[in-house]
């Protein structure tokens, strides 16, 4: 029989109808109010069908159906069906297969608590569905500390008074009884009625009713404690202390004891991620996350897909609250958020895009402006202009059916400001972190032509050169402590684990919080491998090092006096000197050109410089000399013009050296760059390059706090005391003996190692952050004249921004390339907030010993050997902690603690 036929067979009952390929296979699965009305309008030539329908029809071969009385029949009939056949156009819940559920078997004598799979009709209790199965063990795990219910499968039967273990001969008990984890049902240790006891308040609080425990536990305690019973009296305070230690817990609690269920989804990579916030008595007890799924969800409306997936979901669900709180209304027409009118569903997947768009404001703008009361949604659909009688039939039938799954009423609403709408915004909040850490497994699982995506993004980022090393940054804290950065690297678009790199900060006081100064500092210290090894990028044309002349020593006097620094044994030949070009003759010769002269072209006096205090040459129009004149003239300006710029003058703008106190001990100082100068990294590069040259395997330093991120960013490292020839100069150096003085060592043997990550060029830079993170990564660029491209992902938009551009980039949200720069930033961040905890769980188990530079693992064990503590350490004689770590760490010692 053809379609056209079955059509007119097609019955006015409501039902399920199925539609098959050739080869009778399920592709869709739909229910109706009125069977032949619903399905004969996918085959009429004049429905304006959406994409997805269009599609179906075109691979329709054949459909069957079957009639229900009811409406909510249709609902359950259909919702077994998508469940067992999973069609190729349905909206599918991701397969049941990974939930569980919580059993108790209510149904046995002493019952169990077990995770199962399935539900089934066999008298226990069951909540569910969860997705996270070792959620579910933590909660047993839990359960098994407070109430002593048996673990086991044995088979226990009250008979006549008697346990009888069925199968099994039992005259002792298992170890968990001996652990008192168990009460010993098995041997007869406990009645049938004190054992159901525990387990009704094990019910009692996987629904959420925990004041209901404390109350019981309560009132048990004070009757132990009448009778004299004080172990058990005991026993019960500690249960009820952990009851309320979980209910303290809870981050959302309400006076009212509501009972709801809270719906928030957001959609990406073709998926949509549902969370599922249970509030039970008043409290949060439980967050299930759901991917939903299907062969054209993209051209799907907001509601279908809510309304399919809440079909499915309750159709499974265990427990059905009063109340639903749903962020959208449902039903076969999408509404614009927070507006009062509605617009077909089954549109052309382009205009539901933009009507999406234009729903996502409007809510927005409404949640903000907290102009819309709380609302029923099918009061709201009544008001609506045109409701269609289909829609409103539906919305009727779901709420019947959730009602006569719950056994009583059951409310939907769509809360559009207060405590209910901010529930909304916190379950998509969930949703929208659910997405991303499903988008990040997706990228690593799914097959990428890498090659043509890193095309994609020089295109999008209008960088010439192909991008192939990635490298992303991100600041943690925890209120200011532990502030740390992150440097992971992507290479050919996939991450490269072994070059990413951690940084402490250490330009931050503990405490401080400035994201923007660490992110400069993490920078500096990153970007400074690339740019010494190339000297060219810092000095250019203008720049030149070299040796100290005699020729100097009076100009580094006359500094070093105005600048009050170290002048003790001033040796010119162990500076180095900054030399730069005191004035640019370049435009010279093309000004030469254009000047005629009165005199002899090639006579004294003709040619000169006015930047260089030569006489002003005389104007005159160059086409009045003779050809002769003009070939002379022209061949003296290129030799006058080369003479002028071989003689040009210097000028000294920095200088630093390395002052010999023994055959030993070498250390760095006498440091000075011209005020103009000191904002493009010359005095690291100064420090770096004079050390290299001068091949000493340890030079040290001493210097103000302030001056501490210079030699760090060198390779210096803080170090707690100085060799003695170095010790008697700081006793009488004026410039050294400053309160905040810290003492330096640059060791070359650790410096030596090349790093191969940092000696890696970057061919694209990502800031995790806004405009102001991304502006102090530009300042480091520019400090070491650098040119890679630069850009920063703020999160709130996921915009992308350059620092030469004042509106971000324009990039399709759903691209590969959106997704490509996404995952690295969240990377970034991950690893930075890893290390974070990391150093905070070091903290937790530290001591004050552990704070103090230059003082090591072996050391800190023989103080506290000998000493005991920390405090036994402080209150030592100094003789006895000379006796143990030397003179001058007991010094330090006395210093810091």
């Amino acid at each position: 029989m053809s379609i056209k036929d079955k059509l007119k067979n097609l019955t006015t009952s409501p039902g399920i109808y199925k539609f098959l390929d050739k080869k009778g296979k399920v592709l869709y699965v739909g229910k109706a109010k009125n069977l032949k009305s619903r399905v004969k309008n996918y085959f009429q030539k004049s429905a304006n069908h959406g994409p997805k329908n269009q599609k179906l029809v075109e691979n329709t071969a054949d459909f069957e159906w079957i009639e229900t009385n009811t409406e909510q029949e249709a609902i359950i009939l259909e919702t077994n069906f998508i469940k067992e056949l999973r069609p190729k156009y349905n909206i599918l819940m991701k397969d049941d297969k990974n939930f569980v559920y919580i059993k108790v078997t209510l149904n046995e004598d002493y019952p169990r608590v077990m995770v199962v799979r399935k539900m089934e009709k066999d008298g226990a209790k069951y909540f569910g569905p969860k997705t996270s199965k070792s959620s579910v063990d933590k909660t047993l795990k839990l359960l098994t500390k407070i109430f002593p219910f048996r673990d086991c499968n044995y088979d226990i039967r009250d008979v006549e008074g008697s346990v009888v273990v069925k199968g099994v001969a039992r005259n002792l008990p298992c170890l968990q009884y001996h652990i008192k984890k168990c009460l010993g049902p098995c041997i007869g240790k406990v009645s049938q009625e004190e054992y159901r006891k525990i387990i009704d308040k094990i019910v009692l609080f996987l629904k959420g009713q925990t004041a209901e425990i404390e109350k019981q536990i309560k009132v048990e305690m004070q009757e132990a404690a009448a009778q004299r019973k004080f172990e058990r009296a005991g026993k019960l305070r500690d249960n009820l202390f952990a009851v309320q230690n979980i209910t303290d817990k809870q981050y959302i609690s309400e006076a009212n004891f509501e009972e709801r269920d809270v719906f928030g989804f957001v959609q990406d990579l073709g998926k949509t991620f549902f969370t599922l916030l249970q509030i039970r008595d008043g409290k949060m007890i439980g967050q299930e996350k759901f991917i939903v799924e299907g062969e054209s969800l993209d051209q799907e409306g907001e509601a279908q897909i809510l309304e399919a997936f809440l079909e499915q979901y309750y159709a499974a669900a265990t427990d059905i609250p009063k109340e639903i709180l749903l962020p959208i209304p449902l039903g076969k027409e999408t509404p614009l958020r927070g507006q009062g009118g509605v617009v077909s569903a089954e549109v052309e997947s382009s205009k539901l895009k933009v009507q999406s768009n234009q729903a996502d404001v409007a809510q927005e703008s409404n949640r903000k402006n907290n102009k819309v009361q709380v609302r029923d949604i099918e009061p709201a659909v009544n008001t609506s202009p045109n409701p269609s009688l289909e829609r409103r039939g539906a919305l009727r039938a779901f709420k019947q059916f959730l009602s006569e799954l719950a056994g009583r009423n059951v409310k939907l609403l769509v809360p559009q400001k207060g405590k209910k709408n901010a529930l909304i915004a916190l379950a998509e909040k969930n949703s929208m972190s659910y997405a991303k850490a499903n988008r990040l497994k997706w990228m690593e699982e799914r097959t990428i032509d890498y090659e043509k995506l890193l095309d994609e993004l020089s295109d999008v980022l209008s960088v010439e050169k192909k991008i192939r090393r990635m490298e992303c940054y991100d600041i943690s804290h925890l209120g200011g402590t532990d502030t740390v950065g992150s440097m992971v690297v992507f290479h050919n678009g996939k991450p490269k684990n072994s070059d990413y790199r951690h940084f402490k900060l250490r330009s931050l006081e503990e405490g401080e919080i400035d994201d923007f100064k660490a992110m400069q500092e993490v920078l500096e210290r990153r970007l400074k491998y690339i740019a010494f090894d190339d000297k060219k990028l810092l000095l250019g044309d203008d720049y030149k090092l070299r040796k100290g002349k005699k020729a100097d020593l009076e100009f580094v006097e006359k500094i070093v006096k105005k600048e009050k620094l170290d002048d003790e044994d001033l040796e010119v030949k162990d500076f180095l000197i900054l030399e730069k070009q005191a004035l640019s003759c370049k435009p010279q010769a093309e000004r030469i050109e254009k000047t005629a002269f009165k005199k002899d072209p090639l006579s004294k006096g003709a040619v000169s410089c006015k930047d260089t205090g030569g006489s002003k040459p005389q104007d005159m129009p160059i086409n009045s000399l003779t050809t002769n004149q003009a070939d002379t003239t022209q061949e003296s300006l290129r030799f006058k013009s080369e003479t002028l710029n071989q003689q040009q003058p210097k000028e000294v703008v920095g200088f630093v050296r390395i002052k010999t106190y023994s055959e030993k001990v070498k250390a760095l100082g006498t440091l000075w760059v011209h005020k103009k100068e000191r904002s493009k990294g010359f005095a690291t590069l100064l420090c770096t390059e004079l050390i290299r040259r001068s091949k000493l395997s340890k030079v040290y330093a001493v210097t103000s706090s302030d001056k501490a991120p210079l030699l760090f960013k060198v390779g210096f490292q803080e170090i707690y005391d100085l060799p003695k020839e170095l010790k008697d100069h700081v006793k009488t150096c004026e410039y050294c003996q400053k309160p905040d003085s810290k003492y330096f060592a640059y060791i070359k043997s650790r410096q030596e190692h090349i790093d191969k990550s940092f000696a890696s060029k970057p061919d694209l830079i990502v800031i995790d952050g806004g405009k102001g993170q991304l502006g102090m990564a530009q300042k480091a660029l520019d400090e070491f004249k650098l040119k890679v491209p630069l850009i920063s992902l703020a999160k709130k938009e996921e915009e992308i921004f350059t620092s030469d551009q004042k509106d971000p980039i324009p990039v399709e949200a759903n691209s590969e390339v959106s997704f490509l720069i996404q995952r690295i930033r969240d990377e970034s961040h991950r690893f930075a907030v890893t290390f974070n905890r990391e150093l905070r769980s070091k903290r937790m188990v530290h001591s004050k010993l552990d704070e103090i530079v230059g003082l090591g693992p072996k050391m800190k064990q023989k103080l506290l050997q000998r000493f005991g503590s920390v405090e036994g350490v402080k209150n030592a004689g100094d003789g006895e902690l000379i006796g143990v770590v030397g003179k001058g760490l007991m010094q330090k010692l006395r210093k810091e603690l």
